[in-house]
């Protein structure tokens, strides 16, 4: 019974949008007078507008001119309430206007990445060969210890060895080591791009040293086993739209970065350190 009114609910919706979408044919104007809410103005125009709000919060009556007659009423009265806060200054609050603030930035923001995020996706383009590369990474399994320095030196120098001289130089550097975890099996997606790019060009046997933030990341890759994978006609999509995701992302920090890095930008960090965040 109610998935039968949720359906009628959303068959009045549209049929509601069916007159709106038809109000010249009408004879409506946009800018036709529908109420008048103490010195307010509201138009046809401005009814519609208003009608995806009430329809988000509120069950209407199958009945169109009774689900109109709703719809205008929850919007007088969201009228009301707004000029009774403007009569009390509430609009004035410094407390609302952070909000209006933190809400305009979050808008703005959002229509800035999702502007910059469409003009990259426009300007990817993706090779047969990127494709059947990832399949055949996909493919492969690699036991690997990672080893997290303080020193570019030092990671370099313990790259270099293995066997028991790995395991003396270890003990050697030991304060230069800030993290070591134990080796493990990797597949690709588990880490992080930059870590995954320096892991999968290796074979078992080899190491690579990897900036990481201030530190520097000592890659061993051990050993190396196969992942039994379906069939690439059937994989290829997918795996063309994680390579498109990833190579967005990727642009789009470059392109953040980049910002950064053009725009003037002084921090006293004494002060920040002053400041108790709590």
């Amino acid at each position: 019974m109610r998935a039968f009114r949720i359906l009628v609910i959303i068959a009045c919706c549209l049929n509601l949008w069916g007159c709106g979408s038809n109000v010249q044919e009408q004879g409506v104007k946009e800018t036709q007078v529908l109420a008048r809410i103490n010195g307010y103005k509201m138009t046809a125009a401005d009814f519609r507008q208003g009608v995806d709000f009430v329809l988000a919060t509120k069950f209407l009556s199958v009945e169109p001119n009774e689900a109109k007659e709703e719809l205008l009423d929850e919007l007088i009265t969201r009228n009301v309430l707004l000029q009774e806060a403007q009569r009390l200054n509430l609009d004035k609050q410094k407390a609302f206007m952070q909000e209006i603030e933190r809400y305009w930035e979050q808008s703005l923001l959002k229509l800035l990445l999702q502007k910059k995020s469409e003009e990259i996706s426009e300007a990817i383009h993706i090779d047969d060969s990127e494709i059947i590369e990832e399949y055949l990474r996909m493919q492969r399994a690699i036991l690997a210890q990672i080893i997290i320095l303080n020193n570019q030196q030092a990671a370099q120098s313990l790259s270099r060895v293995s066997g028991d001289q790995f395991a003396q130089a270890r003990v050697r550097l030991q304060e230069q080591i800030i993290s070591a975890e134990a080796p493990k099996w990797w597949s690709l997606g588990e880490l992080p791009q930059y870590l995954q790019e320096a892991l999968f060009s290796l074979k078992a046997g080899e190491s690579s040293v990897v900036q990481c933030g201030d530190n520097w990341a000592l890659i061993r890759a051990l050993e190396e086993k196969d992942i039994e994978l379906g069939p690439y006609r059937n994989l290829a999509p997918e795996i063309k739209s994680n390579i498109q995701r990833r190579k967005k992302e990727e642009a789009l920090d470059e392109w953040i970065t980049g910002l950064k890095e053009k725009s003037v930008i002084k921090v006293d960090k004494r002060l920040l350190h002053k400041i108790n965040l709590q």
